[in-house]
């Protein structure tokens, strides 16, 4: 419930800065779509009353709506995912080589700065 409500405050955010409405194609997290799939989803009568007033207030679908705010969350969900891989990568520190190439760029930041002084 928590994830679907932040995914409908996703797509207020979106729909508000870029005013895509209504279109067969539609472009969501910098990807088009040309066609569209029906589903069916469970949500919650107040989530969904409140989601239907924002999408008006928006002048969305509801349908565009919640394409938008998956699409948004969906992204987020990528750029959290690329941070862990890097944190993975990065979390031994920096290798020999790159300790040394940052001792010699203090040294000269240093120099550079006693010099202005």
């Amino acid at each position: 419930m928590e994830v679907l409500w932040e995914i409908v405050a996703l797509a207020c955010r979106s729909a508000a800065a870029s005013r895509q409405c209504g279109s067969t194609n539609s472009k969501i997290d910098g990807r088009n779509y040309s066609s569209a799939m029906k589903t069916a989803i469970s949500i919650d009568d107040g989530l969904l009353q409140e989601a239907d007033q924002t999408a008006r207030a928006l002048g969305l679908s509801r349908s565009r709506l919640f394409a938008m705010a998956v699409g948004d969350f969906l992204q987020r969900q990528r750029r959290e995912r690329m941070l862990l891989q890097l944190n993975e990568v990065y979390a031994d520190g920096a290798e020999p080589a790159e300790k040394r190439l940052l001792k010699r760029i203090r040294g000269k930041v240093r120099a550079t700065v006693k010099e202005r002084w």
